[in-house]
């Protein structure tokens, strides 16, 4: 398939025996870019609704790519998505892709700012610190050449609850959140690579009648990412998925005269086949190993001990399911399934520990129509397919738990 063009469903790297290309919606590509093109993993438009739907897997390509892998963008250019964020809990927002070789991106509304002030909130007994409201995400994105794509994203979050006066002093909380990502995308008949390296610098600071209650100070937390595909031949790739994050914990509350540091190391590491089974029906299956370890190291009030211990949360072993396929021209029916065993050990930093394990697995499922270039994309509520919706005689009064739509232009 040409540059330019897009289909729903995804096709692997190398598209040698999937018989001709469709015709070009943007000619005026030179015929060396438009050839590689023909290589890529089709973009779909599709927003939270169509990855959830898929259980997050990394290895059906998705507009939503580009919040992980800036240099994405330009594979999704010419698109506007709305969504309503219900699935993810990033809220209604909606943002638009424009370019070509120069590709730029601005979302607007998303609730993905403030993650290192969140495991604060998860990790240390203290104030519940509010997570800031994200104002904008401005992506940029341009292709060096036929194979390489540089790509650079900022996101800025902000709240505000502040009141000042000569008697009262300064009363209230400040909250920020600053996100800058860097990526790079290497695309070749053999392979397809996408690389990014993130830094949030997070902020708080609550005050009353002149003192600081809590702040936390501007403590980078950074985060690498990776994900390949590699060509094994006909319609199977071997895919592969990593990210490493860490966070501090860093706190101080001075009225009290208590501070807090520490740290949370996350990485993750996901790996399996990926399928065209048909021209239709693409298929992802994986295996995934993922480990988060949360350690307080100081705690500047009773029991006082170098350590506080850790937390170690590790799924092992993981999986996870994917399935999209496209009985008619107009929809898309989507599967996806997330499971493993999590095993969970504290240790308390006095040379007490516990520990405890249990299996968890849970599935999604979702449908997208295709209206020309418009699509509609949901995931479908559990009661509906057990019982029904009730415009049919069934007993559940809505279909969808998520809904997004996207116009390709």
């Amino acid at each position: 398939m040409e540059a330019g063009s897009r289909q729903r469903m995804d096709v692997p790297l190398h598209r040698a025996n999937l018989g001709p290309a469709m015709p070009s919606r943007c000619p005026r590509r030179v015929a060396s870019l438009a050839l590689l093109w023909t290589l890529l993993p089709t973009a779909a438009a599709a927003t939270e609704a169509r990855s959830e739907a898929l259980a997050g897997s990394p290895f059906l390509f998705d507009d939503t790519d580009v919040f992980r892998f800036p240099s994405a963008l330009p594979r999704h250019a010419g698109l506007v998505v709305v969504s309503d964020g219900l699935a993810t809990g990033l809220g209604p927002h909606g943002g638009v892709i424009l370019g070509d070789q120069l590709a730029f991106g601005l979302f607007v509304g998303r609730r993905s700012g403030g993650r290192a002030l969140d495991l604060r909130n998860e990790v240390l007994d203290g104030p519940q610190l509010p997570i800031p409201e994200k104002i904008v995400d401005l992506l940029v994105a341009y292709r060096v050449d036929a194979a390489h794509t540089a790509g650079l994203s900022i996101g800025v979050s902000h709240g505000l609850d502040r009141s000042t006066n000569r008697d009262a002093g300064d009363n209230g909380t400040v909250t920020a959140s600053v996100e800058l990502m860097v990526g790079h995308s290497w695309d070749s008949p053999q392979g397809h690579l996408d690389s990014a390296f993130g830094l949030e610098f997070p902020y708080y600071r609550s005050t009353e009648r002149f003192e600081v209650l809590a702040e936390v100070p501007v403590d980078p937390s950074f985060t690498l990412s990776h994900r390949s595909f590699w060509s094994l031949g006909g319609r199977v790739q071997a895919a592969v998925s990593a990210g490493l994050r860490r966070d501090d914990l860093d706190i101080t509350l001075p009225a009290a005269g208590r501070s807090a540091t520490g740290s949370v190391w996350w990485m993750e590491l996901e790996a399996g086949p990926r399928i065209l089974v048909s021209s239709q029906v693409t298929l992802a299956v994986s295996a995934v190993l993922s480990r988060e370890a949360r350690t307080v190291d100081d705690l500047d009030s009773p029991p006082r001990r170098s350590s506080q211990g850790e937390t170690v949360i590790t799924r092992v072993p993981g999986f996870r399911v994917a399935l999209e396929g496209r009985p008619t021209t107009w929809l898309d029916v989507r599967f996806g399934l997330l499971g493993g065993r999590l095993q969970r050990t504290t240790e308390d930093g006095a040379g007490n520990s516990a520990a405890t394990s249990e299996s968890s697995a849970a599935w999604t499922t979702g449908v997208g129509l295709r209206l020309g270039d418009l699509r509609l994309d949901g995931i479908l509520t559990r009661e509906v397919l057990r019982e029904g919706p009730n415009f049919v005689g069934g007993t559940t009064p809505g279909l969808f738990t998520s809904f997004a739509a996207s116009y390709i232009f």
